[in-house]
């Protein structure tokens, strides 16, 4: 947990600070009460209590919650002004509350998650209902349900990963740096990462001052908590998620919600196999370097939802994800079912970017975009099915194998298996 750390005394119910120290299996009761500190802030919203239900079910005996001692302990600086931001009450009295809340909700099996996942809204991602539904008839009725791993390979704001598990084990991947610094951090250390994102006030000063300070920032091999919390801000409250402009409707309360999904985001990402082991690993990796990386070994499913055709560009500092790129792409994708009798899910568009969808001739647009996906799949024993999201735009997904619904996409050609 963050290294500047504030000393101070705070007055305890003896019994309270022994039960942390025992929930968290530690006699340091700085970093008992400091762990417990953040994970009230883990909670959903509406779980983020503080009022005295908990402590009288937690220590019921009132002379056990009469029995106070002063405790010294370090908090994390950045936690101990949270903290000063919740309450009008003394220091002590609200930390007794959020130490109580947790461990109550914790005994009590209550569940500190929250249903939906959700937390990046990012170009392009697969929370779509309909979508939702396509992957999981997918998943359901195809002719096998389970490889051996699933790699990723755009993971973009985790709609697929979030919500099905496809493999044991589990290969996510973005050449996005800044996405992948955040999903590290949230499988890593959701404590640290809740500290330097709640600590963020949401006014047009920290926005401003937030978005240079990402400007300037480089890739690094460690996980950088403070980048981490200053992109999934500038996400989750900017207008369309860009990270540009700040969103009028940005709130703190709204902001602080959003927050929860951390909490059920690193439940999904630190689940492990018998071995004990992280089951997702993740990558920072050019899509192609990622799919050479795991293509021959056995029994291997990719996932791949690129940028789309003719849609803007791969990355912000790179070269445009355009037609060669697919080429490229649709070519390797062939080689990992014919030569390496791996499997593929891939997601492309059959409608024209919707910049198209108001000339007078946008259906001659669509037709070029279906062409220019049928000229590189067609042919090849693949497997699609059409997604209609709304009246301009059409989600094709191919795929390697059969499933129910799907559509043979050509037949092999000769020669081939």
């Amino acid at each position: 947990m963050t290294t500047d750390k504030i000393p101070t005394t705070l007055k305890l119910p003896t019994l309270l600070v022994e039960k942390c120290k025992v929930h968290y299996n530690t006699e340091n009761a700085s970093k008992a009460l400091n762990n417990a500190l953040a994970d009230f802030l883990l909670l959903p919203s509406e779980k983020q209590e503080l009022r005295s239900f908990a402590l009288h079910n937690i220590i019921p005996n009132i002379e056990d919650r009469r029995n106070v001692l002063s405790f010294p302990i370090r908090i994390p600086k950045a936690l101990f002004q949270i903290i000063g931001t919740l309450s009008g009450r003394n220091f002590s009295e609200i930390v007794s509350m959020m130490l109580s809340q947790v461990l109550y909700i914790t005994l009590h099996s209550t569940c500190t998650s929250v249903s939906d996942p959700k937390l990046l809204s990012v170009m392009g991602n697969k929370w779509d209902k309909k979508m939702q539904a396509a992957i999981k008839n997918i998943k359901t009725t195809a002719e096998r349900d389970t490889w051996t791993t699933s790699v990723e390979t755009c993971a973009g704001g985790l709609g697929i990963y979030s919500t099905f598990k496809f493999s044991e084990n589990e290969i996510l991947n973005d050449l996005d740096w800044q996405k992948i610094n955040l999903y590290k951090a949230i499988q890593k250390n959701p404590r640290e990462l809740i500290i330097q994102a709640r600590s963020l006030r949401v006014d047009q000063v920290t926005f401003d001052r937030l978005k240079e300070f990402i400007k300037n920032t480089q890739p690094t091999s460690a996980v950088d908590y403070k980048i981490a919390a200053a992109y999934l801000y500038l996400n989750l409250n900017s207008y369309r998620n860009t990270g540009a402009t700040m969103d009028n409707k940005a709130s703190e309360a709204r902001y602080f919600n959003a927050l929860s999904s951390i909490h059920s985001l690193h439940q999904r990402l630190k689940e492990c196999t018998t071995s004990g082991k992280p089951d997702t690993t993740i990558f920072n990796l050019d899509i192609f370097e990622i799919i050479k990386r795991y293509r021959k070994q056995m029994d291997v499913l990719f996932i791949i939802d690129p940028p789309y055709l003719n849609a803007d560009v791969y990355n912000r500092k790179k070269n445009k994800f355009g037609q060669k790129e697919h080429e490229r792409l649709a070519n390797l994708l062939r080689l990992v079912k014919q030569n390496n009798k791996n499997d593929f899910i891939y997601f492309c568009r059959i409608t024209a970017p919707h910049k198209y969808q108001n000339e007078e001739n946008s259906e001659e647009y669509n037709i070029d975009m279906k062409g220019c996906i049928d000229d590189l799949y067609y042919g090849h024993g693949f497997y699609y099915v059409d997604v209609m999201l709304n009246s301009t735009t059409t989600e094709r997904i191919i795929t390697s194998f059969k499933f129910d619904g799907a559509t043979l996409y050509g037949a092999c050609e000769r020669g081939q298996k």
